[in-house]
């Protein structure tokens, strides 16, 4: 069996971001960009806070110096590129303090919520004030039945913290066409090799 590496993407500390931003895995390979909204189909610019302990997150750009989910905004996660690559998706929220509150969400549509999305039962979701910064595994898997995955606060105000997914070190199995034009090689070889055992 193959081990698994986990690989994160950091959300903190850049200030204002515009209305959507590209995240880097922690190994470099595999991007997820994140998308602000006020509401349903209503960009917003998205801010990334670091100002450390619980300060560290990706919210929304208000002008209240808060900058965190809250309201109607929400951030969209595009997460079509893990498909294949990941086996499971994590997440932390951070500046969850009562009565704050946020929930996850499912969506195949930029700019829409989605379905709601539950967690591992150690670590459930919706959750609230007692989960600031307690790792989630969303489950079922989102990845490949989702290309977004939304963050969304409840009551309160909430930051997106570390993102993170498990990465198999496994190779991955060969295409179907690649057996088939494999499978072809071989006939051929042994097809010529008879015909030359034979001309002897």
């Amino acid at each position: 069996m193959a081990s698994a590496s986990t690989i994160t993407w950091d959300m903190s500390g850049a200030g204002e971001l515009g209305t959507s931003r590209a995240f880097v895995s922690s190994s470099g390979n595999i991007t997820i960009t994140a998308y602000g909204f006020s509401a349903p189909s209503t960009s917003f610019d998205l801010y990334s806070k670091g100002l450390g302990g619980d300060e560290n997150g990706l919210g929304l750009d208000y002008d209240d110096n808060i900058n965190e989910i809250k309201g109607t905004g929400f951030i969209q996660l595009d997460v079509s590129q893990l498909a294949g690559k990941v086996n499971n998706f994590m997440f932390a929220m951070e500046s969850v303090t009562s009565p704050d509150g946020w929930k996850v969400r499912g969506s195949n549509t930029l700019g829409i919520e989605g379905v709601v999305l539950a967690c591992t039962p150690a670590h459930p979701c919706p959750a609230g004030s007692t989960d600031e910064g307690v790792t989630h595994t969303i489950s079922p898997f989102p990845v490949g039945a989702y290309k977004y995955v939304t963050f969304e606060a409840t009551a309160g105000t909430v930051l997106l913290g570390v993102i993170s997914a498990d990465q198999s070190s496994q190779n991955p199995a060969p295409e179907p066409a690649t057996l088939a034009l494999t499978a072809l090689g071989l006939l051929g070889l042994g097809a010529f090799g008879r015909r030359l055992r034979k001309s002897k």
